[in-house]
């Protein structure tokens, strides 16, 4: 008995039990697939933009100025710091929250899969979805790439099965609408949705009703944008003036700065930065590795683009259907030129491709039709790549299925133990989000802003903010590595804040720097003369006395110092003396830690 898929695109004949083994084979693939992904959240390292995004969370209840552009976030994330006070349990609540809308977006594949494809093919798209390497890795971070991404499947599924339903209209205009609230990104989903309207119009009969579909999701998405950034630049404004001014100043005017709103000119130069570098595909060892990892995907999903474009160059009575789906490749293209196109970005654009890997089993499933032999070859044929395209993932799963959050677990522990209360500090990414970060946020784009700037900055911070604390989670901001000839010219530290960093802090454990100053006295050299910029009380380490200001002060003998110039001598040398700030902070065993508190991937 034939039966037609869900659109007569192809047509094949159900063998009834050879059907069900190939969609409960595929399925049972996806469900294994999904719980691997899931362990994943609890394995693999944090990555820097979630300490980020987790940071601005923090900030936003802390009244602090933050930026209204890529911050709407904070409104749907202010519950997680009253969950967990240490940051990477507030993460790991976040990621399993993304890991759902994860999950929702492989469903969301498998139903526009199934506008275009047979079952089967759907639910290969589906597998494909969650065996690429970038997704099961980033898939479920705490980024805002899987929020985008689920919205933007949800919007694109309405208006390509719902093209005249004025409710699904609406639906995806609120949708893309936030998604672009999200993320300024988002405006890369317009082009291809536009385009799909445009073809909408070409093949259907009522094209006056899609005309008013098309004129409904962009009245509603202009609509929900004005609405949602209006309440959102109130609710920043309300949350400046409304929490303790302190609080509030907290934060160096150099990192955030007063409120701002968004202008074209500003917008101007965002695009500029992302697209317009003059740099050709800047992301290509990205690219590469996503195609090594995932070759039998693209080829795949290259294939079943080819059978697409054939159908369609032959104009078959259904090709300006197939049409549908051909602007989403945009979306791939704009690696090509998006500086940031970094392997978590392939989470915002390629979900939609993978309907194309579908296209393969399907025109399988047609050639198979002729034969004698339909359920061998089918079974074969369909299982063996669904088997093959799982297998390539599981390769990537056993690289990372170890815990790699063992040394960030300390570090965020150590921290909250040794400064309880909150306390300004240095880093790169906002490690301690929920301690107010002192200093530029350290991405490769903020650091190339800082370097084209030439201006030092961390005298006037450490200064002003105090910070008692840094931990060298970037080479650029370790006091040990900041001038290692590896780390590229353009992201190293200015030599006069380099010199302040390494003179202002001591090594306490692992990456982990507190404020404090170290003398070594060999030779002749006998007295010194130091400048503290951080006042409070310090602990003397040395192996005798030492004497500050004409006082003679025994070893670990704990004292109180100013912001102001001191002179220091020794009697004996060689000595080696470190002021470490506080009094005999702990300090866990050389041991116990593993050199990379930040291993970035």
């Amino acid at each position: 008995m034939c039966r037609e898929s869900l659109t007569p695109i192809i047509t094949y004949c159900d063998q009834g039990l050879n059907s069900k083994i190939i969609r409960y084979g595929i399925l049972l693939l996806i469900v294994v697939a999904i719980l691997f992904k899931v362990h994943l959240i609890f394995c693999l390292n944090i990555n820097w933009d979630e300490f980020y995004y987790l940071s601005l969370v923090h900030s936003y209840l802390r009244g602090e100025d933050i930026d209204p552009l890529q911050s709407f976030h904070v409104h749907f994330f202010s519950w997680l710091p009253s969950i967990f006070c240490n940051e990477i349990n507030q993460i790991i609540v976040a990621r399993c929250l993304m890991c759902l809308l994860s999950v929702g977006s492989g469903i969301l594949v498998y139903k526009i899969g199934g506008i275009y494809l047979s079952k089967e093919g759907s639910l290969f798209s589906a597998l494909c979805y969650f065996s690429f390497s970038n997704i099961m890795l980033h898939g479920s971070s705490f980024r805002m790439d899987p929020v985008c991404s689920f919205l933007f499947l949800a919007s694109l599924y309405l208006i390509l099965g719902k093209p005249h339903s004025y409710k699904g209209a609406i639906i995806a205009g609120v949708m893309t609408g936030c998604s672009i609230m999200v993320t300024i990104k988002s405006l890369l989903y317009l082009l291809p949705i536009a385009l799909i309207y445009v073809i909408n119009v070409l093949s259907s009969s009522s094209k006056k009703g899609v005309i008013k579909h098309a004129a409904v999701f962009g009245a509603v998405l202009l609509l929900t944008l004005t609405l949602l950034y209006g309440y959102h630049i109130f609710s920043l404004s309300a949350a400046e003036t409304t929490r303790d001014n302190a609080a509030s100043q907290s934060r160096s005017s150099y990192t955030a700065g007063s409120l701002k709103t968004i202008s074209f000119p500003r917008l101007g130069d965002i695009f500029s930065k992302m697209f317009l570098e003059n740099v050709f595909f800047p992301r290509f060892s990205v690219f590469q590795a996503t195609v090594m990892d995932n070759l039998i995907i693209w080829v795949s999903l290259v294939s079943g683009l080819m059978s697409a474009i054939k159908k369609i160059l032959k104009k078959s009575d259904k090709f300006l259907k197939l049409c549908q789906l051909i602007p989403v490749l945009l979306l791939l293209l704009t690696v090509i030129f998006y500086r940031n196109a970094w392997p978590y970005y392939y989470v915002f654009i390629m979900p939609p491709l993978f309907i194309f890997c579908g296209m393969l089993i399907d025109d399988i499933l047609i050639f198979t039709k002729a034969t004698k032999s339909i359920f061998l070859w089918q079974n074969i044929g369909v299982l063996f790549l669904s088997i093959a395209v799982f297998l390539s993932m599981m390769k990537i799963y056993a690289q990372r299925n170890s815990d790699e959050m063992i040394t960030q677990r300390r570090m965020v522990k150590l921290v909250h133990q040794i400064f309880p209360e909150a306390t300004p500090y240095i880093d790169a990414f906002s490690m301690i989000s929920s301690y107010p970060k002192v200093g530029i946020f350290m991405s490769t784009w903020g650091m190339e802003d800082y370097i084209k700037r030439n201006t030092p900055i961390f005298r006037e911070l450490i200064i002003k903010h105090h910070p008692v604390f840094l931990i060298g989670n970037r080479s650029c901001i370790h006091p040990k590595n900041m001038d290692s000839q590896k780390i590229k010219s353009g992201h190293r530290p200015l030599k006069e804040d380099a010199e302040v960093i390494k003179q202002n802090y001591v090594k306490h454990w692992g990456s982990l720097y507190v404020a404090g100053k170290e003398f070594e006295f060999k030779d002749s050299a006998h007295a010194t003369r130091f400048e503290v910029l951080i006042p409070g009380v310090y602990t003397i380490e040395a192996g005798d006395a030492v004497t500050i200001n004409g006082i003679k002060y025994p070893p670990k003998s704990q004292i109180m110092l100013e912001s102001k110039d001191y002179d220091l001598s020794v009697k004996n040398i060689p000595i080696k003396v470190t002021l470490r700030w506080g009094k005999n902070l702990f300090r866990p065993e050389a041991s116990s830690y593993s050199k990379m508190v930040y291993p970035l991937r």
